[in-house]
């Protein structure tokens, strides 16, 4: 969590529990699946592109803070991954 100004801290600390309750949902979401009570739709994502996407929002608060967040897959061709097309 960033956050040098106090008003921050509840928008930070609802943020990061945003991020929890995504975890549970997704972790609860993969113990159906495997129990064969959800099915999944998987398809193909680049995982550069994924990683770019994760990085777009905390990007933001480090340019906020004078700092630099930078995704830099280091290649010249997609790294595809399986990832059930609803839950991206």
């Amino acid at each position: 969590m960033l956050c040098r100004e106090p008003g921050n801290i509840r928008e930070s600390a609802s943020a990061a529990c945003a991020g929890k309750t995504r975890l549970a949902d997704d972790l609860s979401a993969l113990s159906l699946a495997e129990e064969h009570r959800l099915d999944l739709d998987p398809a193909d994502a680049d995982l550069a592109d994924l990683a770019q996407q994760a990085a777009s929002k905390p990007g933001l608060q480090f340019s906020d803070n004078d700092g630099t967040l930078r995704v830099d897959s280091g290649r010249d061709r997609a790294c595809l991954m399986r990832q059930d097309a609803p839950r991206r």
